[in-house]
């Protein structure tokens, strides 16, 4: 005569314990088990629950009987590698996007987009090309407003100022965003030439490099650029040096 430990049940605890390997192999902790029975109707069953550490919330809790443990040993399986790709999210990772100034502009600045807030289908890595160069700035989150400016005359002009702000993953990759923006080709030729357009400025406290980048119509137009902490900001303001200043410091940065 066969032991009640014999036979199917027998399997259901070898199975049950190749499933608490698992289990514990994929960081889950507190598990607890009770005894591999027989229903009434004579299949074995076991009830098994297990949660993980570190807050991240997913607990397991299984009735097994004999023929649908491997099952369940799939699905846990699963389960496990799938929490482990949303806890290890790449360490030092931006979080989210910066948020551009929307209200309280300078006087005559009106707001026309900010991305990708408002049009998510927007690829933000066409706005930031400048910032990748030799110096490797990883992961980036990247905000855009797009302003226009009221002339003298009450009209709008048809140039556009604009506000980037970039979300790097530390102050490293930031610095090295914004020494790859400065080392473009374009101004490389233009310091050869001993032309002055570099310079340094105060915004909201921080030291900021004023670029005078000049256009086709030889007009110079105000650029900011400057980095806090891990977010790298960019304002390209227009041709009043004052209201270009103002837009910078509309950022808070």
């Amino acid at each position: 005569m066969k032991s009640a430990d014999s036979g199917p049940c027998w399997a259901a605890k070898s199975r049950r314990d190749l499933l608490l390997r698992t289990l514990i192999n994929s960081g889950y902790t507190f598990i607890s088990i009770s005894e591999v029975g027989r229903s009434d109707k004579g299949k074995c069953r076991t009830s098994l629950s297990a949660h993980k550490a570190y807050g991240l919330g997913n607990t397991i809790v299984l009735f097994m009987k004999s023929k649908n443990i491997i099952c369940l040993l799939f699905i846990s399986l699963v389960l496990a590698s799938s929490v482990g790709c949303l806890a290890k999210d790449p360490e030092g990772a931006p979080t989210a996007n910066p948020a551009v100034p929307k209200e309280n502009l300078p006087e005559g600045f009106k707001l026309l987009a900010a991305l990708p807030e408002m049009d998510s289908s927007v690829n933000m890595t066409n706005y930031i090309t400048e910032f990748y160069g030799a110096e490797d700035i990883g992961p980036a989150n990247t905000s855009v407003g797009i302003y226009k400016w009221k002339t003298m005359d009450g009209s709008y002009d048809i140039r556009d100022a604009k506000i980037t702000l970039i979300q790097l993953s530390d102050e490293e990759h930031a610095r090295a965003a914004i020494s790859n923006f400065k080392s473009q080709e374009t101004y490389q030729k233009q310091l050869t030439k001993n032309l002055p357009i570099f310079g340094i400025v105060t915004v909201n406290g921080h030291e900021t490099l004023e670029i005078r980048d000049i256009q086709g119509d030889n007009s110079i137009r105000y650029l900011y650029l400057w980095n806090t902490g891990s977010i790298a900001a960019l304002v390209e303001g227009n041709q009043d040096r004052n209201q270009s200043l103002e837009l910078a410091s509309a950022t808070g940065l």
